[in-house]
């Protein structure tokens, strides 16, 4: 879809990845079919695009678009979000040569604790070679199931170099539960 018919509110832009998108050739109101109408053909469009995966990660990480994104509904991401929130995948094992600590000795909280000093920018805080585990990751983060420093947070999964990287961007202020990113 051409970036300025994408409705995406507050929503940060997709990035590089959506150029190469099958939906730039389709019409936009294929991936906003009617109440009640069928996604079919819009999910057929998604079925055959060489960037499915990061377009599916950004729009179950970004939350709040409308349509069809990445082959799936609205309410297909909706369940997806739930269900990664409700069964996160399991922890990385230690980097630190297992020495017990908490949370606060990862290189991501050391990284998170690093961009407090910048409020209000953004910053690719960590890399993964998967093209899903920064999504997970970024929910992981909104739901307080691995540990920030304290504040505001804001975190966005961005397909990047074959993987996929997180990206948080720190607000002053006391942490909010789930945070939206």
């Amino acid at each position: 879809m051409r970036a300025g018919s994408l409705p995406l509110g507050g929503v940060a832009f997709p990035g590089e990845w959506a150029d190469r998108g099958a939906c730039r050739t389709v019409p936009t109101e294929v991936f906003f079919p009617g109440r009640g109408a069928s996604t079919e053909a819009a999910k057929a469009v998604c079925r055959s695009c060489p960037v499915l995966g990061e377009c599916r990660d950004y729009a179950v990480a970004a939350g709040g678009l409308k349509g069809v994104w990445g082959g799936l509904a609205e309410v297909e991401r909706k369940r997806l979000r739930a269900a990664q929130v409700a069964s996160p995948p399991p922890p990385a094992p230690p980097r630190d040569g297992g020495r017990p600590g908490p949370a606060r000795r990862s290189p991501l909280y050391r990284a998170l604790e690093e961009l407090t000093a910048s409020p209000g920018r953004w910053a690719q805080v960590v890399w993964y070679p998967g093209p899903h585990t920064a999504m997970a990751m970024a929910t992981r983060l909104r739901a307080g199931a691995v540990a920030a420093p304290e504040g505001r947070w804001r975190f966005e999964a961005v397909a990047s170099d074959g993987g996929s990287a997180l990206r948080a961007c720190y607000e002053a202020g006391r942490r909010v539960g789930a945070q939206a990113g």
